[in-house]
């Protein structure tokens, strides 16, 4: 943590900040700072994975799968919340299931997926429907996120043109 001395610049794809990091090693925890280092936290870090087929150092791995966490101000037409779910209370409920399973070792993996940024799934979504309401747990565990049906600004599916579904005799049904 007080060895920040590799910089990184962060390059546009598709609208979103990306950064490529090469060279990392394997099973190894790197510290890092996004903008003023002098003000990245002590536990803004992440840990690589092991070597293909060993174990990890401390010989487990401590992953966390999360999909469809709830919404944080998303809103529809007429200014209804999307669903009833509020992010903030599946966060609650993911912090505390992180402390009692955890035994005090930190996550290796947050897996997310999908459905995290609602409606389209912009970086502002993004952030007050995830990063906000997440920061310690980002800050200290390598996230993988993957695309849901909301992050890709679909909201509604018409599942009788994917498959027969009971009910699709009488018109579409909208998931």
């Amino acid at each position: 943590a007080d060895a920040l001395d590799t910089r990184v610049a962060a390059r546009e794809e598709g609208g979103h900040q990306e950064v490529r990091l090469s060279g990392l090693q394997p099973d190894t925890v790197y510290h890092y700072a996004l903008g003023d280092v002098s003000a990245a936290p002590a536990d803004q870090q992440f840990r690589t994975a092991p070597r293909r087929g060993a174990l990890p150092a401390d010989g487990n791995t401590r992953i966390l799968v999360l999909g469809d966490s709830g919404t944080a101000g998303a809103e529809i037409a007429g200014g209804r919340a999307r669903e009833q779910t509020s992010a903030r209370a599946v966060a609650d409920g993911v912090r505390r299931f992180v402390v009692a399973q955890g035994g005090g070792e930190p996550l290796d993996l947050l897996l997310l997926l999908g459905d995290n940024a609602y409606t389209e799934g912009s970086d502002a979504q993004w952030q007050a429907s995830f990063f906000d309401i997440y920061p310690e747990l980002t800050r200290s565990v390598a996230t993988w996120p993957t695309i849901g049906n909301h992050e890709m600004g679909v909201t509604n599916v018409d599942v009788c043109s994917l498959f027969p579904v009971p009910g699709c005799d009488k018109g579409p049904v909208p998931m």
